[in-house]
């Protein structure tokens, strides 16, 4: 669920046990919450204790019925590197998704320039790969490296 409201301060709630049978996390639901912000920003200097708070309090304005209750633990991550800071000119050194491997293609969240790593941008990089692999029964794969 992307969260587009000035009131609460989460982006969005992602239920990651839909993908994978609920048996594989004891029944259990796993729920993420993403805020993504620079190291130097007020927020992630908060402590873990006020953020599940903010969180759970979010909850349970955008689902009344949720029980603080079935809350079993939490987790908060951080990291200062969890995007990529590229210079300018920077896609023209990124190395092209067809490989010099025979039959190997290659990308990470640097293909995704100049977007951000969004769904959308994603499946749109995944359908780059798709049509590069789909291009070997078709003609033999150029490199830059040849």
């Amino acid at each position: 669920v992307n969260i587009n409201d000035e009131e609460i301060p989460l982006c969005g709630l992602i239920e990651l046990t839909n993908l994978h049978p609920i048996s594989a996390f004891q029944n259990h639901s796993i729920v993420y919450s993403p805020h993504y912000t620079s190291s130097k920003h007020p927020d992630y200097q908060r402590s873990s204790e006020e953020v599940f708070e903010e969180t759970v309090s979010s909850i349970c304005r955008i689902q009344p019925d949720f029980h603080r209750s079935s809350i079993v633990d939490y987790r908060v991550f951080r990291t200062p590197h969890a995007q990529p800071l590229c210079t300018v000119g920077f896609t023209n050194q990124l190395a092209p998704i067809q490989t010099p491997v025979s039959n190997l293609v290659a990308a990470d969240t640097t293909h995704l320039l100049p977007h951000d790593r969004s769904i959308s941008e994603s499946l749109a990089l995944a359908e780059q790969l798709t049509k590069a692999v789909r291009s070997w029964n078709e003609a033999p794969i150029s490199s830059k490296f040849s």
